[in-house]
């Protein structure tokens, strides 16, 4: 096994491990977006319906 081999192996496993891990990122991020409408909670993120209640002193 040449150097290039091993450099493109490593590259091509950061690049699955990079595209798998923004996977499960927008996969949570859309399920805790989709369980908060369905539940009627303002969206994590968000600024809360009620400003004048939790502004930090």
């Amino acid at each position: 096994m040449t150097d290039n081999d091993k450099t493109e192996k490593v590259v091509r496993l950061a690049v699955i491990a990079g595209a798998v891990m923004v996977g499960i990122i927008v996969l949570s991020t859309m399920y805790s977006g989709f369980a908060a409408l369905m539940t009627g909670q303002p969206m994590p993120g968000q600024p809360a319906q009620t400003m004048g209640q939790n502004v930090p002193r």
